[in-house]
């Protein structure tokens, strides 16, 4: 399969592309309308040619992922809105609903986190109560003193997808004689600065 191949056709997910992750491909990536895919393929910024292409797992820490939802959940007092996180740092698609549904509310506990999930019409999505229990249990396994420490696993890996992320996207319009290379150029700079900037 030559370069151009590799981008126009649909590749079927293996794994780590699977139901936990949630990891899809952009829908515009390989020419799909949104209409044409399962509702579970529309993800943003989830990319499967990166992967495809390196022949490598996206940098992604799951059990950091876990422990960081978990201490929320044993120990709300240590959810802090203004920390340098976001549900996009979530490599997988279960734990980036997750937090985004922990973020927008006002008191946290496991009974109250499964209501709101419920709400938005994600409980199942997420694998039920027996997934927040799952949570629950890894909260109370690891230190929550570490916490820090988990969000920095968290940060590096979110970046490292980026920056992959980014340098395929320019290397594939690289391979595109109609693209400009000093735009390219210009673009992978600017991109990799913003990245800097928020390590």
């Amino acid at each position: 399969m030559n370069s151009e191949d590799m981008f126009d056709c649909w590749i079927e997910p293996e794994e780590p592309y699977d139901a936990l992750a949630d990891n899809y491909v952009d829908d515009f990536e390989f020419g799909y309308e949104e209409n044409e895919l399962p509702k579970s393929m529309r993800r943003q910024r989830r990319y499967v040619p990166s992967a495809v292409l390196l022949d490598r797992i996206p940098p992604q820490n799951l059990d950091a992922e876990k422990a960081i939802l978990g201490i929320y959940l044993v120990h709300p007092e240590k959810r802090n809105l203004d920390e340098d996180i976001c549900a996009e740092m979530f490599y997988s698609g279960i734990n980036e609903r997750i937090f985004s549904a922990m973020y927008d509310m006002e008191h946290l506990d496991w009974i109250l986190l499964a209501e709101e999930l419920k709400s938005r019409g994600q409980l199942e999505i997420i694998g039920g109560v027996d997934y927040l229990a799952e949570l629950h249990k890894s909260g109370l396994a690891v230190n929550p003193e570490h916490l820090q420490d988990y969000i920095k696993i968290l940060r590096d890996k979110s970046f490292r997808r980026d920056l992959i992320h980014c340098l395929t996207e320019k290397l594939r319009n690289a391979y595109e004689p109609s693209e400009d290379i000093k735009e390219i150029v210009e673009s992978l700079s600017k991109e990799v600065l913003d990245i800097s900037k928020r390590l």
